[in-house]
């Protein structure tokens, strides 16, 4: 099935092993930076900033709306910490060989998807389908969790 494409970032799907609740903290957004929740972030010269396809590591998920400016703007996040499930959609048609493998992600700030054709800089690895009644097809979103945390950085 063909989904709608319209990449709008990511979102919080809940925990490894059930639940809901993950930590929420804070930190100084880089100058001159916009970020809008849905975003993936990574830290670059001590700041956060929105994430793009190969940085090597990723720090958290945007929860809210910001424009950094000379005043150095604190944004709030959810880190992405081994055990966060996060939901994203594909800018393609990804296949079952597909999961359970790190990809990378594409798109700008509001408009970031899992390029489930690029694995080169593995961040992200599809776990399951997040409409399995629809299944794979075009577009389609994945529920994901993060291959290179900044919080515990694997291989």
């Amino acid at each position: 099935m063909a989904y709608i494409d319209n990449p709008n970032g990511f979102f919080f799907d809940g925990m490894v092993g059930g639940g809901d609740t993950t930590p929420i903290l804070s930190q100084v957004l880089n100058t001159a930076e916009t970020v809008v929740h849905g975003d993936l972030l990574y830290v670059s010269g001590g700041m956060i900033s929105i994430a793009a396809a190969a940085v090597t590591s990723l720090l958290g998920l945007c929860i809210e709306d910001v424009a950094s400016s000379a005043a150095l703007a604190r944004i709030m996040y959810i880190p992405l910490l081994p055990d966060v499930i996060i939901v994203g959609q594909c800018s393609e048609t990804p296949v079952q060989a597909d999961m359970l493998c790190g990809h990378d992600i594409e798109g700008t700030t509001g408009i970031q998807e899992l390029n489930e054709d690029d694995d080169s800089s593995p961040l992200l690895i599809p776990i399951d389908l997040w409409d399995r009644a629809e299944g794979f097809g075009a577009n389609c979103r994945l529920r994901l969790v993060c291959n290179r945390s900044m919080w515990n950085i694997s291989a």
